[in-house]
């Protein structure tokens, strides 16, 4: 069994090094996959494609003739979804991994656009049903023990082998809901709710949240597009008054 571990292990920090991948991906590979995959036959081509973060914080969907595709996409999601916009927090050091489980409930991972064998402790074809492609981050959590990896399972994309792609979010949390709800350990499945709420409850998340919070981002259409939610400060505060200082003579008396 050692003789085992210790050749996947090689296999695994091999395809690492081959991909001259920062530090996190190095910790992602080592502690979900053991080897990289070459038999992509009936493998989904969404499997090799990247998440992204868009920037574009002021296209909320409110501009009728605006064609930035993210804005189109809200505007369609506003009409279809019922005007109800789902967030959640963005890890600040994390790896975007694509989790696929097959036709033979076998477990497959994506990292930057490479298909890996997943390790044991990520296999879930007792949870998750045949043809199912769930998106997650991978992080470090701070803990009493010290740094522990995490995957934190945000979205689907493909369930029972029928694209969910352009659902509603909210759906297809519930999807997500139905599989992960109670799930503790390893992976677990990330808090989604109203960007309303996801918004006003920021700093919690930064105090809260066992690992460091970028930003809060929306969840649209599209799985592998999130996008920054920009929160301003709206409160009105006291003008700061200007004290005119005070002038002291030579001696350091004042005035």
């Amino acid at each position: 069994m050692g003789t085992f571990l210790v050749l996947f292990g090689n296999a695994a920090l091999a395809c690492m090094a081959s991909w001259e991948c920062d530090p996190m991906v190095a910790k992602a590979v080592v502690h979900l996959c053991v080897c990289e995959s070459f038999d992509v036959f009936g493998m989904p081509t969404e499997m090799t494609r990247e998440s992204v973060v868009e920037l574009h914080a002021f296209h909320r969907g409110t501009h009728p003739v605006c064609t930035n595709p993210r804005c189109r996409n809200l505007r369609e999601c506003t009409d279809e979804c019922g005007k109800v916009r789902m967030a959640t927090w963005l890890p600040r050091h994390r790896v975007p991994v694509l989790i696929y489980v097959d036709d033979s409930k076998r477990t497959y991972v994506g990292i930057n656009g490479r298909i890996l064998f997943a390790s044991e402790c990520v296999m879930l074809g007792h949870r998750v049903p045949k043809s199912t492609m769930i998106l997650s981050h991978f992080v470090e959590d701070r803990t009493e023990r010290g740094m522990e990896p995490r995957v934190l399972i945000y979205d689907i994309a493909m369930y029972k082998g029928e694209s969910v792609t352009n659902s509603d979010p909210l759906e297809r949390y519930k999807i997500l809901l139905g599989m992960f709800k109670d799930m503790k350990g390893l992976v677990s499945l990330q808090w989604i709710g109203h960007e309303a709420s996801a918004t006003k409850n920021f700093e919690w998340f930064t105090k809260n949240v066992p690992h460091e919070v970028e930003c809060i981002v929306n969840l649209g259409h599209d799985p592998w597009t999130l996008c920054r939610v920009l929160h301003i400060d709206t409160q009105r505060r006291e003008p700061v008054k200007f004290v005119k200082p005070a002038k002291t003579d030579n001696t350091g008396a004042v005035h």
